[in-house]
């Protein structure tokens, strides 16, 4: 991952966790842990400014790993919404709500 070198490089760790997070990945159990890993480093960096992002994109995954089972996803998705209703990230909240919305109706 050059990129992820180059922002730290240009002191722009905080954009790492989202770049991670949206790495093309061949399977979604690997997208399902580039997303934990990305939450881990927002936690650890303090910019967890994509939180709310990563949660949503979690439910995402996990929906098309098996939209038999839509609990673990309306559960990231309620925790998008919450988190992005914490940080008053009006956009993230929006798109959390469609994707719930989405998987309900």
């Amino acid at each position: 991952m050059d990129l992820v070198v180059c922002l730290r490089s240009l002191g722009l760790e905080e954009y790492e966790a989202a770049f991670r997070s949206t790495v093309c990945l061949p399977s979604a159990e690997r997208a399902l842990i580039r997303i934990s890993e990305a939450l881990m480093l927002s936690t650890e960096t303090g910019e967890q400014w994509t939180d709310a992002f990563l949660h949503r994109l979690r439910g995402e995954v996990l929906l098309k790993c098996d939209p038999t089972n839509s609990v673990p996803a309306e559960v990231a998705f309620l925790t998008a919404i919450a988190i992005a209703r914490e940080q008053k990230a009006r956009s993230f909240e929006l798109r959390a709500a469609l994707s719930l919305a989405k998987l309900i109706n």
